[in-house]
């Protein structure tokens, strides 16, 4: 499946500009627009503690989970990202990444990491809003 856009020229009945790209059929774009602020993955409560009613993300059993689970999230992020911005738009975002990348893999903390991955998938989903 192709996704694109482009100008049309009514005079000569043509297409002037084109931009096309395929669609990922895996693309889960639900995911990147699910929540714009706080935590998007938590660690579970306590067995007999109130479920807080103002969170609607998802739990994890440990750091380690939620780690998983938050990688998953920022790659459907991205690839969100990859197909709603523009080509010229996208590398400056993908030169970002990289730069943020290096500084993930810096920290020894899973829970500095796991913290990180919270704040740059908002980053990447504040991107698909923009206008």
């Amino acid at each position: 499946m192709m996704s694109g856009a482009g100008s049309y020229d009514l005079a000569t009945n043509k297409w002037t500009k084109l931009n096309t790209r395929s669609i990922d059929s895996e693309l889960h774009m639900m995911s990147a627009l699910h929540s714009d602020e706080g935590e998007l993955v938590r660690l579970r409560p306590p067995p007999n503690a109130p479920e807080p009613t103002d969170y609607s993300g998802e739990y994890a059993a440990n750091e380690r989970e939620r780690a998983k689970m938050l990688d998953r999230m920022l790659k459907e992020t991205y690839a969100a990202v990859r197909f709603a911005v523009p080509p010229a738009r996208f590398a400056k975002i993908k030169e970002e990444e990289k730069a943020w990348l290096n500084e993930w893999l810096a920290q020894k903390a899973q829970l500095e990491k796991n913290s990180m991955m919270n704040t740059r998938i908002h980053q990447l989903s504040a991107v698909l809003w923009e206008e």
